[in-house]
């Protein structure tokens, strides 16, 4: 797939006057992609910082590191980039060093299968890794809730009051930026937590939690099956025009809150 954030047409957009991703043409992609991509950037850092070690006190894994950093690379890079005063002018692509980072996080699991790397899947681990998760899922749902806000209740006037975002329904442009970024986290985090269930089983025994992260995992497969054919912002009570920013978050606070449960038993 062509990674679209750094792609030339994407970024110089309408006849060069204004790129796609302010407006609501042709970015839904780039959208999805960025949200997947922090997410796995999020739980590569904890492979390289807590799970790639022993005890957390061996070095970091070489395969791992250099993964982390080839991720943490802007997504907008491409070769030439003179119109970005934050991106160097000339530079390897975004899309070539990710692919560099799959490589690099295969090479750790083939190690890892013929046991010449370390995987440390101990509870104290899983409770890091499930708070740390937890955090990024919260810091998405309330940037989705304060975008969907368009009234709030102020306590000192006993009325309601203009909110933070809106409630524009369709017509809000930039609504399905913040909905297809949660939802490509969403489907990320998803594969992600299928694989963690695997590498933590036996810890989810003896704590018994399989009924709880069977709850989480359905939570973010209904978060990242969503998919409306047109994102709207309206009101949560609307009949015409739905508040898909909220039916997001709710299906996110659900999964957030099991990743909660499972943090409280494991700190028992």
């Amino acid at each position: 797939n062509t990674w679209v954030p750094m792609d030339p047409q994407f970024k110089i957009g309408w006849f060069g006057l204004i790129g796609f991703a302010p407006t609501p043409f042709f970015d839904n992609k780039a959208s999805f992609q960025t949200g997947a991509l922090r997410a796995v950037r999020r739980v590569t850092i904890e492979l390289a910082d807590l799970l790639g070690r022993a005890r957390r006190t061996s070095a970091a894994d070489p395969a791992l590191e250099a993964a982390r950093g080839a991720l943490q690379l802007n997504e907008r890079m491409w070769l030439v980039n003179p119109f970005e005063s934050d991106l160097p002018l000339v530079a390897a692509t975004a899309a070539s060093n990710y692919r560099k980072a799959i490589r690099d996080l295969n090479a750790f699991n083939d190690r890892l299968r013929a046991c010449e790397a370390v995987f440390d899947g101990r509870a104290d681990n899983l409770f890091v890794l499930l708070d740390r998760i937890a955090n990024d899922v919260g810091g998405v749902t309330d940037e989705l809730a304060t975008r969907s806000r368009g009234t709030r209740w102020d306590v000192a006037s006993k009325s309601f009051v203009p909110g933070e975002g809106n409630n524009r329904g369709v017509f809000d442009f930039r609504a399905d930026n913040a909905f297809f970024r949660a939802h490509g986290m969403m489907w990320a985090y998803h594969g992600i937590m299928q694989a963690a269930r695997a590498d933590f089983g036996a810890v989810l025994v003896q704590s018994n939690l399989n009924p709880i992260w069977d709850r989480m995992e359905i939570h973010l497969a209904e978060a990242a099956a969503l998919e409306p054919l047109i994102v709207s912002n309206g009101r949560e009570d609307s009949l015409f025009t739905p508040d898909h920013l909220s039916a997001m978050s709710v299906n996110m606070l659900r999964a957030q809150q099991n990743m909660v449960e499972i943090r409280e038993v494991l700190n028992r």
